[in-house]
């Protein structure tokens, strides 16, 4: 019986088309979290509401929060409202893995970016990373829990850090 190489080929080409279910991003202590934050604030979903983008391509969710207390950022500031890619509208999807999605109801310690200079867009501090859900139960104290599994989180090496190893050179 002939081997068939062309079919193991076109097994690979098919397993490394198969789309990705995480978004890569670098790994985020808590100080680089606080750091990167423009606002941090604990807050409540009040609504959210898919739009579809100025040109028509691409779907956004606007989502408005109302503040219970700011951590960062001003004091004064009572609703939050952000524009964060991705929802559903129309019967078409647009998924940005490691974007979080916001119920209304929902209690959250919120990390936010500064607006982008062209967009007006600011987004979660790492994605799902700049986000830790309140969670609530009888008799227990709250819990806050981040929700990074659409994300694969990536350690800076040393070498990227600028920071001499311990190795020798020949």
């Amino acid at each position: 019986m002939p081997r068939m190489p062309w079919i193991a080929a076109l097994c690979a080409a098919l397993l490394l088309s198969l789309p990705a279910s995480g978004t890569a991003v670098k790994k985020l202590t808590e100080a680089e979290l606080i750091s990167a934050a423009k606002l941090i604030g604990h807050v409540e979903c009040v609504s959210t509401s898919p739009e579809w983008c100025a040109e028509g391509r691409r779907i956004f969710t606007r989502v408005r929060f109302s503040v219970r207390s700011m951590l960062k950022g001003d004091p004064e500031l009572r609703d939050i409202e952000v524009l964060l890619p991705g929802g559903e509208r129309d019967g078409m999807s647009y998924a940005i893995h490691g974007m979080p999605r916001f119920e209304p109801g929902e209690e959250v310690v919120l990390f936010l970016t500064a607006e982008h200079p062209k967009s007006g867009i600011c987004l979660p501090v790492g994605l799902g990373q700049g986000l830790y859900r309140i969670r609530r139960q009888a008799g227990k104290e709250p819990e806050a829990l981040r929700d990074t599994r659409d994300l694969l989180l990536v350690e800076e090496r040393a070498e990227q850090r600028g920071e001499r190893g311990d190795k020798q050179t020949r």
